[in-house]
């Protein structure tokens, strides 16, 4: 699915309703909310799972290339910090960008809902203790004010010559328990006022947290709309938590408003008839799947239009639900959703640094990319590491999140039960008391002889394990590279490119040679042959072989293929960044033509880096072209998922256009897998680099033939 990342904005309103609904129960039953312990409970949920992520993902990193490794470290950091959203951010990682992503990137998410928890509950703590306790002392006054009332009547009736309280001690004493109803009644009457006058406090709070709420999920959508409306990567608004935390606090209204306690929407929701809500939930779960699989992240209606439709879909379901949950509680749920919901967090966690080394352990085994047993291979790692990935999952939740989650130890119960029997509360109940003192015994045992506990097998099992595991991890954080194979080729690149531009790239070098080469408008086989053997000879003897000149407008790639296409060219001049895209040569390509300095023989390597635009940029570059250019155009190389569409597109212009010829370097490492860099696009060896050398060479020898523009 294309939009498959749009249900990390589900998690968001669900984790916003029930943070926020747990925050104010708390304050209902107890008229305070402990920040701290809500903090603490935060870390117990979250941070136990990451700690054994991370001891299982970093060993496996040693099985696949060095270049995943890189800089892991700082990851790792960002990690445990609970900032990798930022970190994604200052180091300028596309969200859509598949060039060696890094293994712990997804705990961006996690990153974003800890600061949220850190903002909103340190927000509604301090709504509380600003409002909350005026409110809650002025419900204890009111009580202590009832109760004061009812010692004036009892001493008043006690007073009057003593007949009242005769009477009444009388009436206590012949109507059978009557005067004890009415004392009852008084004091559910007293509770009922104190509890309706909480009740209004707490709606007040409520309110004040609603707005505050609704005030920062406009100013957070506000803000996506600013940061994904340049016409750039959006990939900040996407991680920035100011820019995407508004699906949390659209959560955290709903439960505000429709909590875990009693409210009039609630009370609405619950009049919905089953089959009526049932009809909604699955229209907004259509809603969702339909935002999934028709916006791509490039797509810019994704920031302007379907996050915020994917959480306002969230919450009608989330609604729906909430109005029946009365109906349902004495419902079992099927047992695969409950095992699936309890496991989530720890699936979520495991998921994306296991696919990212099977599919690189999928390459190594099986190079050949597109060919029927390489896809046969590909799916047979995927399954490994899905199989793989809910196995510790598992574990993960059994033996760590159970574990940390409460904090409680074990022994807590049996002195639970010990301390009940010792009170008597299962007094009269012989056979269990005889239980009970046979568990409390059993205890006991445990607790004189603890080496027996300690040592016995899947403690020893677990406890080699984990050392095992944090040995492999230190090592791999110890053994990471300083550069990539890409970036060290890439250096070599700029290097390369610099020295050149110093020289007089458009002179000849030789004073004679065999003369100018023979243009031909034939596109036979011969006379391309012919005309790629004169240019070589040309290029070997120091001549110009294309007299027009060849400039490369290109990315990393051109870079790290620059060495190799100056020999193999001759004198060419090479415009290659980083991260070039084709708005930004469509920026190029216009300012040499308004000076006048661009070469006959244009090269566009820009398909590396391809966004929702890049088929307008070409467009553009092609229509707006003035007369006597020949155009090359690169494919860019997808081993693994075929063709894109921009690659299908640009495929479709040297027919459409007669100046313009096609250097497809996607078919020329479709199944050649081997022969590229761990990021499925570089190439990683001298014959990849070769290669894409003479696959450029024979495209321009190919141009050279035909018309210019």
């Amino acid at each position: 699915m294309p939009g498959g990342f749009i249900g990390v904005d589900v998690f968001f309103v669900f984790s916003g309703y029930l943070i926020t609904s747990l925050l104010v129960r708390e304050y209902v039953e107890t008229g305070k909310v402990r920040l701290f312990a809500f903090y603490l409970r935060r870390f117990r949920r979250l941070l136990p799972a990451v700690l054994a992520m991370l001891l299982v993902s970093l060993p496996l990193a040693l099985l696949i290339s060095p270049d995943f490794r890189v800089g892991i470290l700082k990851q790792v950091s960002a990690v445990l910090g609970w900032v990798t959203n930022y970190y994604e951010i200052i180091n300028g990682q596309s969200y859509s960008d598949r060039l060696l992503p890094h293994l712990f990137v997804h705990t961006w998410t996690l990153a974003i809902e800890m600061q949220y928890y850190l903002i909103w509950g340190l927000v509604l703590a301090l709504l509380i203790r600003i409002f909350g306790k005026r409110l809650w002392r002025k419900a204890s006054d009111s009580h202590s004010h009832t109760s004061r009332s009812g010692d004036i009547h009892s001493h008043t009736s006690r007073s009057d010559d003593g007949r009242s309280g005769d009477i009444r001690s009388h009436t206590s004493r012949s109507d059978d328990g009557r005067s004890d109803d009415i004392r009852a009644r008084d004091s559910r009457v007293r509770d009922s006022r104190v509890r309706d006058s909480r009740v209004r406090d707490i709606r007040s709070i409520v309110s004040k947290a609603l707005i505050l709420a609704s005030a920062g999920a406009l100013a957070s959508f506000v803000m996506m709309q600013v940061l994904a409306g340049g016409g750039d990567d959006p990939s900040e608004a996407y991680y920035s938590t100011v820019s995407h935390i508004y699906p949390l606090l659209l959560g955290s209204m709903a439960g505000l408003y429709a909590g875990f306690f009693r409210t009039k929407l609630v009370d609405t929701l619950e009049r919905f008839r089953p089959a009526l809500a049932l009809v909604v939930t699955i229209g907004a779960l259509g809603g969702i799947a339909a935002l999934a699989f028709l916006l791509p992240f490039a797509n810019p209606l994704v920031f302007h239009f379907g996050i915020l439709a994917t959480a306002l879909c969230t919450l009608v379901a989330l609604l729906m639900g909430r109005g029946m949950q009365e109906r349902l509680v004495h419902h079992p749920q099927p047992r695969i959703l409950t095992y699936l919901a309890d496991r989530s967090y720890s699936i979520y966690l495991f998921h994306w640094p296991l696919a990212i080394v099977f599919d690189q352990l999928a390459k190594q085994v099986f190079p050949m990319g597109n060919s029927l047993p390489g896809t046969i291979g590909h799916i047979a790692f995927l399954l490994i590491a899905l199989a793989l990935t809910f196995l510790l999952a598992h574990l993960s939740y059994r033996f760590v999140e159970q574990r940390f989650r409460s904090g409680r130890k074990p022994i807590e119960r049996s002195e639970g039960h010990r301390e009940q029997h010792r009170h008597g509360i299962d007094s009269g109940q012989h056979r269990h008391g005889e239980r009970q003192h046979g568990e409390r015994w059993h205890g006991e045992q445990h607790r004189r002889n603890p080496a027996r506990s300690r040592l016995s097998p899947p403690v020893l099992i677990g406890s080699g394990g984990a050392i095992i595991l944090l040995a492999l991890s230190g090592y791999a954080l110890a053994s990471t590279p300083s550069q990539t194979l890409v970036d060290q080729t890439v250096a070599s690149g700029y290097l390369s490119v610099d020295t050149a531009r110093l020289e007089t790239s458009y002179q000849m070098i030789a004073a004679e040679g065999p003369g100018d080469p023979v243009f031909s408008n034939t596109e036979s086989s011969e006379a391309l042959e012919a005309q790629k053997e004169l240019m070589r000879q040309q290029v070997a003897q120091g001549l110009q072989a294309f007299e027009g000149g060849i400039v490369i407008l290109g990315d990393s790639v051109s870079l790290a293929t620059a060495v190799d296409c100056q020999q193999q060219l001759g004198p060419v001049l090479i415009i290659a960044e980083v991260g070039k895209d084709m708005y930004a040569g469509m920026n190029s390509i216009q300012n040499q033509q308004a000076n006048g300095t661009l070469d006959e023989y244009l090269v566009i390597a820009l398909a590396f880096n391809s966004h929702a635009n890049s088929i307008d940029c070409i467009d553009e570059i092609l229509t707006s072209l003035e007369p006597g250019h020949r155009v090359v155009i690169v494919t860019s190389s997808d081993t693994i998922g075929g063709m894109n569409t921009l690659t299908e597109y640009l495929r479709t212009l040297d027919d459409a256009y007669a100046f313009v010829t096609i250097a497809d370097w996607a078919a020329a490492t479709r199944e050649r897998g081997d022969l590229l860099a761990a990021d499925g696009y570089h190439p990683a060896t001298e014959e990849a680099i070769k290669l894409y050398a003479d696959l450029l060479f024979d495209a321009l020898a190919q141009a050279s033939m035909k018309p210019t523009s």
